[in-house]
C-alpha cells in the first residue's frame, strides 16, 4: 500500500466537482511537515538525497498538497499526519501490512 493522495470533499456535489481543489496558499509544503516514515509510504511524495544527505520534496507530495491539502483547513504538518492515519487505518502501523484491494 502506497499513499496517493487524501482528497476533502463536498457534503453534496457542486456541479460536476464532488470535491475542492487549488484552495488557498497560506501555508507552504515543507519537507520538516512529512513524517520520517513518508519516504516508505509514500515514496513520491519525498525522498532522501544522499549527495545533499537530507530529505526533499518530491513532485507527488507538492502536488497533492497544492490540489487538494489547501482545501482541507488544515496546516501541512496537521494534513500529512492525517494521511498517515489513513494508511495506517487501511494497513497497519508504517503502512507495512499487505493491502490488495487497490489504491485508496
Amino acid at each position: 500500500l502506497s499513499l496517493h493522495g487524501l482528497w476533502p470533499g463536498y457534503e453534496s456535489p457542486r456541479g460536476r466537482s464532488t470535491y475542492p481543489a487549488d484552495c488557498s496558499d497560506t501555508y507552504k509544503l515543507l519537507v520538516s511537515d512529512l513524517p520520517r516514515h513518508f519516504v516508505d509510504i509514500a515514496p513520491s511524495y519525498c525522498s532522501y538525497n544522499t549527495e545533499k544527505h537530507a530529505p526533499e520534496l518530491g513532485g507527488l507530495g507538492i502536488h497533492e498538497w497544492r490540489k487538494h491539502g489547501t482545501c482541507s483547513g488544515l496546516e501541512p504538518k496537521r494534513y500529512m499526519a492525517e494521511c498517515v492515519r489513513a494508511v495506517e487505518e487501511l494497513s497497519g502501523p508504517g503502512g507495512s501490512n499487505t493491502f490488495d484491494r487497490g489504491t485508496p
